[in-house]
């Protein structure tokens, strides 16, 4: 297996970052801690501005620096990534959804073994907001004997511990305190304390509960039917109604997270991390986004925001900014180059992750190339130095990798396919796909839409023919019946149009065996409803093609934005055959069934040969044992299911390393 040590140049995952070198840009996340310590020290938990760290340009570590801060906060901090939002309208939509996804990772950053088995963050802190409310409930009541007793077992309780025992039931009598105690600490929510507790419960201890999935929907801002509500325990007031329109699911979703914002205030804050703002270039989008940062900075408590920014998109992004917006940013923190000294100790570190030894250094820095590199800039964007290194890599061992377009597509593709977490439903990344990657494809004809129903979002028209799209990832059969009716309304009409709804493997069957409405819902989908279940393939495909864009707009490839979005184009031409039925007469009905718990044998066959190898490319792995394991995705989750195994990603090839 030949591979360039260099080719990685940009971080994809904040949570998974390769050493820092000493030095560079310390003072800067120093900075950055002592903002958040002065949170902590803040009775009230609220900072009079979000945190805005800047480079001079793309390539200066701004995700890495988000990455080390990850590693400084871990489990101080309950860490959200925050990509950008792809429509204003459903701004907090968006960030909710991403915060929900996001709360589902590991509590633990950079500890391997933990970011596969230990509890995640949503767990975590539902059961930080349970117990710390208990104790206080207990300590509060002298009807409790030995309070003393039974807080110090509490406070000695881990969610796994308390799931087990189930001893967590007794703990619900003291809900009807815990309104008081709230109040008392200065903490308003805007749905019920009542609603809140019962829902964090379930989703806490109760992962196999039936009514789990109607608590992540409630949490997410979405509408779930009444009679499930009334089992959670939800009340009638804390529902958002099945037809709401855009703006109230957008300001219920905003409500939703501020509520989490304060229960956590007894425990923990939260640190919103939004990257990749280049994205907020247009009008309407930097305008939403300086409202988001307002009101962030000045309605929620018990988190502190950073956002990052290069300089030059960012001066034309902040002239959409009002006065009291900008304000709500503090001062730059500016991110630094690497120097001389810091650069050998980078080639090093690469160099000894991957297996090189002493050696291997010696050729790189042969004949003075490095004193040479820095000779007239003493300090460079990091990913500009990795790019030399990349080339001098293979002009001392010859050309090993490829790094035009397509190849680094398909490694983008690697990526996301070997990330179970990427491949749930991301209303932006779809909406991208329909709305923004569709527009210049021969004879079609794309726009926002805005009708008499929140349901559709972009409209195609094509030789006559009219599509609407929609993104839906809930699954109340209410909001459904009505999406059909509008569905229907609109291929009544003069246009005759079909309705799209793409959705991803994860998410619940459309309609459910048990619902009312299930004949007419299924009748709609042999005419003009299509609830479009993407596959495995579809997904990643998809998804990569927006990062790969976003990179382009960033500024952290190569390659514009308008030649990445006409390669896009090209690449994706199945897609828009999928998109508007002509692939296989009408998009599937039924859903892929997604990869469930993987076989024991196939994780210990996994296991023998990797061990054995250490390093391996996953093309070999999966030819090795594809006789036996054809599906790709099942071989995938088996090497997901492995604490030992860590995966990494080169032009090409997805590379599997033993720890």
């Amino acid at each position: 297996m030949q591979i360039n040590p260099f080719c990685s140049d940009i971080v994809k995952k904040p949570r998974e970052i390769e050493v820092p070198v000493p030095g560079l840009n310390d003072s800067q996340l120093s900075e950055i801690v002592d903002e958040f310590e002065v949170l902590l020290n803040d009775d009230e938990k609220r900072l009079d501005h979000s945190v805005f760290v800047v480079s001079s340009q793309a390539g200066y570590g701004k995700s890495h620096l988000l990455g080390r801060l990850f590693g400084e906060l871990n489990t101080r901090a309950t860490l959200l990534y925050v990509l950008p939002f792809q429509d204003p309208d459903s701004c907090w939509k968006s960030i909710l959804l991403r915060a929900v996804q996001e709360l589902k990772f590991p509590d633990r950053v950079l500890d391997s073994k933990a970011e596969r088995s230990g509890p995640s963050q949503l767990e975590t802190i539902a059961h930080g907001i349970v117990v710390d409310l208990t104790i206080q409930a207990i300590q509060n009541s002298p009807k409790d004997a030995n309070p003393e007793r039974i807080v110090t077992a509490l406070q000695c309780q881990s969610v796994e511990g308390l799931r087990a025992s189930g001893q967590y039931v007794k703990m619900k009598r003291h809900i009807p305190r815990m309104a008081s105690i709230l109040r008392s600490l200065n903490i308003q929510l805007n749905s019920s304390i009542d609603s809140w507790m019962n829902v964090l419960f379930i989703l806490a201890y109760e992962p196999e509960s039936s009514l789990f999935q109607g608590c992540e929907d409630w949490l997410k801002g979405g509408s779930i039917d009444l009679d499930e509500a009334k089992r959670i325990g939800i009340r009638r007031n804390d529902l958002i109604r099945y037809d709401a329109s855009a703006l109230e699911v957008n300001d219920n979703c905003r409500k939703r997270l501020e509520d989490l914002c304060g229960l956590m205030r007894p425990v923990r804050p939260f640190v919103f991390c939004f990257d990749e703002t280049e994205r907020y270039l247009s009008r309407p989008l930097g305008e939403t986004f300086a409202l988001v940062i307002q009101m962030l900075t000045k309605d929620f408590s018990n988190h502190m925001t950073v956002v990052t920014a290069n300089l030059e998109p960012w001066e034309k992004i902040a002239v959409n900014w009002q006065a009291a917006q900008s304000a709500c940013l503090g001062p730059p923190v500016q991110l630094e180059g690497i120097n001389k000294e810091q650069g050998e100790k980078m080639i090093d570190n690469r160099l000894s992750f991957w297996g090189f030894g002493p050696d291997e250094l010696d050729k790189m820095l042969s004949g003075g190339w490095l004193d040479d590199l820095f000779f007239e800039t003493p300090k460079q964007g990091i990913r500009h130095f990795l790019k030399s290194c990349f080339k001098r890599w293979n002009d001392v061992h010859g050309d090993v990798s490829y790094s035009d377009l397509k190849s680094y597509y398909e490694t983008t593709v690697e990526r996301i396919k070997s990330e179970k977490r990427r491949q749930v439903f991301d209303r932006d990344a779809l909406r991208w796909l329909v709305e923004e990657a569709a527009i210049g494809l021969d004879g079609l004809k794309v726009a926002p839409y805005k009708g008499q129903k929140p349901y559709l979002a972009v409209r195609w028209e094509k030789d006559g023919e009219v599509r609407y799209f929609g993104f839906e990832d809930g699954n109340h059969w209410k909001r459904w019946g009505a999406i059909a009716q509008e569905a229907e309304r609109h291929f009544n009409g003069a246009e005759g149009a079909q309705s799209v709804f793409p959705r991803t493997r994860e998410l619940c069957e459309i309609p459910s065996g048990n619902w009312k409405i299930s004949g007419k819902l299924n009748q709609a989908k042999k005419s003009f409803l299509h609830i479009l279940e993407l596959d495995y393939d579809t997904i990643c495909r998809a998804y990569a093609a927006r990062d790969v864009f976003c990179e382009a707009v960033s500024g952290d490839i190569s390659y514009s934005a308008d030649e990445t979005l006409s390669f896009i184009q090209k690449e994706l031409s199945d897609v828009w055959e999928l998109l508007t039925g002509k692939s296989t007469g009408e998009p599937r009905v039924s859903p892929p069934t997604p990869p469930g718990e993987p076989p024991v044998e196939l994780i210990e066959t996994i296991k023998s040969i990797v061990n054995t190898e250490k390093f391996m490319a996953f093309s070999d792995l999966f030819s090795t044992i594809q006789d036996a394991w054809p599906e790709e995705s099942i071989v995938r989750a088996g090497i997901d299911a492995i604490e030992e195994i860590k995966q990494y990603h080169a032009p090409n090839m997805t590379v599997l390393k033993w720890l």
